[in-house]
């Protein structure tokens, strides 16, 4: 399908046009993929197959494929045989101004400068030949409402009470749902940190399904006195804001 046929499609009710730019928005998860697209389309003669666009929606990781492919595209549609760039960074109104300096001896150093604690309108201005990749960083630290999560999770041990053998070796339940605010979730992912002297045997981890509720065993590789529980998390794989934690003790966590 072309560029024009590719604003019918689904893709479309998710866009942010905004000052003459478009992208996605960062909580849908096809955001990446997309905008990757839309870069290749604009690259390769206005074309993106209805084939890329299905294979895309079945392939969980498809994103960051698409998305190497369609920045080593644009690296090469801009490349200049001759590096030589001064960016500048400014905002008249508090009176701010840096300046970065690109050329081939140093166009692989990241280089970077913090920006005032003050409101204000800041202008990138850009001189000379090449091409410069710029990134801005800005984070509100508002905290999530309290009451309200985004994932239910529940971890469990087997047994839940010490014996000879869970002294050596027990299950881990993991138990989650998605609460959000959404019709389905995102990319989920779960990470389970283990109890100091244990690790997960093997055979158990091949057992794993894409279910709401799994269970893994850990054995006791190095005797440790005094154990502390561990965590385990989940967050969506787009928005890590959206997240949930649990801890778990070892059955025989207080022996």
């Amino acid at each position: 399908m072309t560029a024009a046929e590719l604003k019918e499609s689904e893709y479309e009710s998710n866009q942010i046009s905004t000052g003459g730019s478009k992208h996605w928005s960062e909580q849908w998860s096809g955001a990446v993929e997309i905008s990757s697209y839309v870069l290749l389309a604009l690259l390769s003669g206005d074309e993106v197959t209805k084939k890329d666009l299905e294979m895309s929606s079945n392939i969980i990781s498809w994103d960051t494929v698409v998305a190497v492919h369609a920045l080593f595209k644009y690296a090469r549609a801009t490349y200049h045989g001759k590096r030589d760039v001064t960016l500048t960074v400014h905002s008249g109104l508090i009176g701010y101004q840096t300046r970065f300096h690109v050329d081939d001896s140093n166009r692989l150093l990241l280089q970077r400068a913090p920006l005032p604690d003050e409101l204000g309108t800041y202008i990138i201005t850009a001189t000379g030949t090449g091409c410069v990749y710029v990134q801005g960083h800005l984070k509100y630290h508002t905290h999530p409402v309290e009451s309200f999560q985004h994932f239910t999770l529940k971890v469990t041990t087997k047994p839940d009470h010490c014996t000879a053998e869970a002294q050596r070796s027990f299950e881990i339940h993991v138990t989650v749902r998605y609460s959000g605010n959404r019709a389905t979730t995102n990319m989920g992912i779960i990470d389970v940190y283990h109890v100091s002297g244990f690790a997960p045997v093997a055979r158990s981890l091949k057992l794993l399904h894409e279910t709401k509720t799994f269970s893994i065993v850990v054995k006791q590789e190095t005797p440790v006195s005094n154990l502390q529980p561990a965590n385990v998390i989940i967050y969506d794989y787009y928005d890590p804001r959206e997240r949930a934690e649990a801890e778990y003790h070892a059955p025989c966590a207080g022996n």
